[in-house]
């Protein structure tokens, strides 16, 4: 079951609309899954079916999304990627997008001093 804090955490702005309150609910639960396959993956989750099967369905989908991702993060309009067809409105997803933008890039940056300090050992 989802968590309902972070759907409530995850819907933007005073929406009054019922078509755009389930968009916002729907896009945040898709976000959780693809955050829970996304973790699973990375913590070696044995809660998810173990079958050979599973594993290597949930790998190729992990990484059909990691190279999505690397190519939208180079993108000019990374909204108008295929990944983002069917998310309506995409007003809800741009704050999104930045979000994920800014994380990315604060990310690679710590990526690259954990690189510099615990691998070639230098000192940043």
């Amino acid at each position: 079951m989802f968590n309902v804090h972070f759907i409530k955490q995850n819907i933007t702005g005073n929406i009054i609309d019922e078509a755009k309150l389930k968009a916002s609910i729907k896009a945040a639960q898709s976000e959780r899954d693809r955050i829970d396959l996304l973790l699973s993956e990375y913590l070696d989750d044995t809660s998810i079916s173990q079958s050979e099967r599973a594993i290597d369905s949930r790998r190729e989908v992990l990484w059909k999304l990691i190279e999505d991702l690397v190519i939208i993060f180079d993108m000019i309009d990374p909204l108008s990627h295929e990944i983002f067809k069917d998310l309506e409105p995409l007003e809800l997803h741009k704050e999104g997008y930045k979000r994920l933008v800014a994380c990315y890039k604060n990310s690679l940056e710590r990526m690259q001093v954990i690189y510099k300090q615990d691998v070639i050992k230098i000192k940043p």
